[in-house]
């Protein structure tokens, strides 16, 4: 049997998928998927949330997702999203899609949350997933 000594890390992290269909991503797009009205008092912890998730986002190109998912260059958008990939769903929709990952190793606050909240919002303009973690 093997005994491991010192620290030991149990963290967790959860990705995310954001789809916008006008222009680039903003914190506005998030804002409007979480659907808190500005006069709530949970306002700022929504605005808070959404800043965390857009400063944690890239831009997914067709190329990334190929190496994401192992793909060769001859794979189409249209084969990765048959096969589950729902970033290439988003692009084939017209959508702008960005993706992102939080940790809950070493931070708190809105990073942490996320990564134990499922998030799950469609839209006309914007599309936002996460499974959360644990």
């Amino acid at each position: 049997m093997k005994i491991r000594y010192g620290y030991v890390s149990n963290s967790s992290s959860s990705s995310f998928i954001v789809g916008v269909k006008a222009g680039k991503l903003t914190v506005e797009h998030l804002m409007e998927a979480f659907q808190v009205p500005e006069s709530s008092p949970m306002h700022r912890i929504a605005r808070d949330f959404a800043e965390t998730m857009y400063n944690l986002a890239d831009e997914v190109t067709i190329e990334r997702l190929r190496d994401n998912w192992g793909y060769e260059d001859s794979v189409s958008l249209e084969e990765m999203a048959n096969r589950g990939s729902k970033e290439a769903d988003l692009l084939l929709k017209g959508y702008k899609v960005y993706q992102g990952y939080a940790s809950d190793e070493g931070t708190q606050g809105a990073e942490n949350y996320l990564c134990r909240t499922a998030i799950d919002y469609e839209g006309e303009t914007v599309y936002v997933c996460s499974e959360g973690g644990y």
